[in-house]
């Protein structure tokens, strides 16, 4: 690990008490972030900033949500080296960057892509000659294009078509090759009917989703997709053709672990693909865009995909074209089991693959890059969740003997790099660092705009359960709070990160923390324990609720929070402990949210008949099928059949078709019992919510829910109107059913 004396500079934030407006719903959609709009860079392994090939300029993105258009606007912004080492060095006022391409679309982007969800721009690859940068665009739209833009004109030129999806490309000199997806055309996405879809079709086998929707592509990273290979030169584009059989070359791909690295002449591409259609795994393979050729590199499958893991795969050719670094890989070890391998080299010559660095067992650590400094020395860059800095090594080679590695000398390093720094209370600000002169200095704030806003105080909350653990979360205050006052009370549920920026919680689905703390409602945001062992039906109360009501007990022992008005929000799996929560503790809650997830019932289980859902109910959510015996402890452990207990006012939130059948039947039984509740549908939104008006609605409607169930306040808006007199005439008839004669 590098060890940099750096000199501490503060970030750029006002004090919370000097702005002059409460944090708003719009202040989150709107705020920048570098890397994702979602993440910051310390979980977007290629964005420490790219200097350019003549060491003139580096690059940043940042993403943001821009209103009232609804899009997201990436931009690539170009600053010089020369103008940053001085800043570095002298001080002075800082250089203004350069905003070189502005893209922005109204995008969704795929769930389980975790680096670029929802980016409108994504990797960057400068020219040898430095005069142009290549990179991954959505341009009013969801398909993503391969792009060049010329530094000095500022010129952008579209390299691939619009009407594909481009996930992965590689560049070698003037050379270009990409693989390309079936498009995504968002206006049949959700469309039952028309031309492309069979009137008259045999169902048996089929998942319920894929035969209503067979343009979903919501499991897209599980299974085996078609990529067409192209290539470009002088930013001309052509599909690859297969010299046998004179059609484009078609390979079978899995999304997750998708990578591309051409070699220096242009001729081949290595890449991740199945190497048949009975290969159980993809492989490393090569192919020769000459003639459409693939062969496989022996001994070289892709291990698994792993969650929030992708960006593990690399490939780098050698200068000569004879050997390539390959990343997580199964080496066939004697026996035929699989020796996991985290970087590999394949010598075209011989056809070997060597291991030289081996996988250690749940490292947290991810290959970030890896390049050949010479013919026998790997340079490697490995990088850990939210570590700023990344471990560099040299591996080099004596003869046919790979030594181990070492830590990298300084001269191997960036001689200039951008981090990000920021707090729970300190907003996202560039630091550009000079390696050579171990020195830091806050180079750029994409949030000025939030020097205007009280912003309120995050502070870590811990707490015991009842099992004795000891749990750490955020506690989110009101800008103007009163330690002798009773507050009500949200639980965010989902994640908590003590060292990121606190702006909404966890994800941008069934979360609003600042702004709900500005109308003067406190947040606990919990992060769950995770399960020891295998996952039960348990997990629900011992690793949610248990949690949760020990949280809100000790808030109401601090004095903090009143425990008549407590709330609870969650999604996706925490969707299923807050629906669980409300039902197995009625008394402790008065309002809710669920979005986004099937809160375990009848609906969610058949749709999943012939996928991969049935046995996760089965097994971990209930213990049993809902047949004979089974029956009977689903009546015990599922929250939609103990729906007659649930006092609490309850939001449900739906962002496309799917989510809505899931949470149709504890929606419907709570409204056939007369129980207050809303019901909130995105039709064409996302898992984890991803357009910014999307965002607006969702956590307007969080925020104004709560503060309406919670504290009994209304906003004087005119377009809320609606959604008030739906809600006291709810709460009217709820107060009348609950009167005692």
């Amino acid at each position: 690990m590098l060890l940099l004396l750096l000199c501490a500079q503060p970030a750029w934030t006002a004090e919370n008490a000097h702005g002059n407006r409460p944090f708003e719903v719009r202040d989150a959609v709107g705020m920048a972030y570098f890397g994702t709009i979602e993440s910051s860079q310390r979980d977007h392994l290629s964005d420490d900033g790219l200097i350019s090939p003549d060491g003139r300029y580096i690059t940043k993105i940042t993403h943001r949500g821009r209103l009232p258009e609804g899009v997201t606007e990436g931009t690539i912004w170009l600053f010089g080296t020369d103008e940053v080492r001085a800043f570095i060095r002298n001080g002075g006022p800082p250089p203004e960057p350069i905003p070189l391409v502005r893209m922005s679309a109204a995008v969704n982007g795929l769930t389980a892509d975790w680096f670029n969800r929802d980016n409108t721009i994504s990797e960057l690859a400068w020219a040898d000659d430095a005069r142009s940068l290549t990179f991954l665009g959505r341009d009013g739209r969801e398909n993503r294009q391969l792009f060049r833009v010329d530094i000095a004109t500022r010129a952008r030129t579209a390299i691939s078509p619009d009407d594909v999806d481009v996930p992965v490309y590689a560049a070698a000199g003037r050379s270009l090759a990409f693989l390309a997806l079936k498009g995504v055309n968002e206006e049949e996405l959700w469309q039952s009917a028309g031309p492309n879809v069979p009137d008259i079709e045999v169902g048996v086998g089929k998942p319920l989703i894929a035969m209503l929707y067979p343009n979903f592509r919501g499991n897209d990273l599980s299974g085996r997709l078609e990529a067409h290979l192209w290539r470009a030169r002088d930013d001309k584009a052509q599909p690859v053709v297969d010299d046998a059989t004179r059609q484009p070359v078609s390979l079978r791909v899995a999304y997750g672990n998708l990578t591309a690295s051409l070699s220096a002449d242009g001729a081949r591409l290595a890449t991740t693909a199945y190497p048949s259609p009975q290969a159980a795994a993809p492989a490393y393979a090569i192919v020769d865009l000459d003639s459409g050729r693939l062969q496989a590199v022996a001994g070289a499958s892709v291990r698994p995909y792993r969650y929030r893991r992708s960006a593990l795969f690399r490939a780098a050719w050698s200068a000569n074209d004879t050997q390539i670094a390959i990343t997580e890989i199964d080496l066939v070890a004697a026996g035929g089991k699989p020796d996991p391998c985290t970087i590999g080299v394949a010598d075209l010559r011989t056809g070997t693959v060597r291991c030289v660095l081996t996988a250690e067992r749940n490292s947290p650590e991810l290959v970030r890059e890896v390049r050949w400094v010479s013919h026998d020395r790997l340079y490697v860059a490995l990088k850990t969740f939210g570590k700023e800095l990344h471990r560099s090594l040299i591996i080099d080679r004596d003869r046919q003997r790979w030594l181990a590695p070492r830590e990298a000398d300084r001269k191997f390093l960036p001689p200039i790099r951008f981090v990000v720094q920021e707090s729970l209370n300190e907003r996202p600000v560039l630091v550009a660092v000079d390696t050579l002169a171990e020195k830091r200095r806050p180079i750029f704030d994409p949030n000025p705009q939030l020097d205007e806003v009280e912003l309120g105080e995050v502070r870590i909350h811990e707490w015991r359960d009842r099992h004795g653990r000891t749990h750490r979360g955020g506690l989110v205050l009101p800008p103007h709070w009163q330690s002798d006052r009773r507050y009500p009370l949200v639980v965010q549920t989902h994640g908590f990160d003590p060292e990121r920026f606190f702006r909404v919680g966890d994800a941008d689905t069934a979360s609003a923390g600042r702004a709900l703390a500005a109308r003067d409602i406190i947040v606990l945001q919990v992060r769950e324990p995770s399960a020891a062992d295998a996952e039960s039906w348990r997990d629900a109360t011992e690793l949610g609720m248990d949690v949760y009501l020990a949280g809100i007990d000790q808030l109401v022992r601090n004095g903090f929070v009143d425990p008549t008005k407590v709330g609870i929000s969650g999604y996706s799996y925490t969707g299923w402990t807050t629906a669980a929560s409300i039902a197995n503790a009625p008394d402790r809650f008065a309002a809710a949210v669920i979005a986004n997830t099937d809160p375990v019932t009848f609906t969610g289980y058949f749709a999943g008949v012939d996928s991969f859902i049935p046995r996760a109910y089965q097994d971990v959510y209930v213990g049993a099928a809902p047949y004979g015996a089974g029956l009977r402890l689903w009546g015990e452990r599922v929250p939609l059949l103990a729906s007659g207990r649930i006092e609490a006012a309850v939001l449900f939130s739906a962002a496309d078709p799917w989510h809505l059948i899931s949470c149709w039947d504890l929606y419907a039984a709570m409204r056939d019992q007369n129980k207050p509740v809303e019901l909130q549908y995105l039709r064409s939104g996302q898992h984890v919510l991803s357009k910014p008006l999307h965002k607006l609605a969702h956590q307007e409607m969080i925020v104004d829910w709560f503060e309406f169930w919670l504290a009994g306040k209304e906003q004087p808006a005119p377009g809320k109107a609606d959604q008030y007199r739906r809600w006291r005439q709810i709460r009217d008839e709820r107060n009348v059913a609950t009167q005692v004669p």
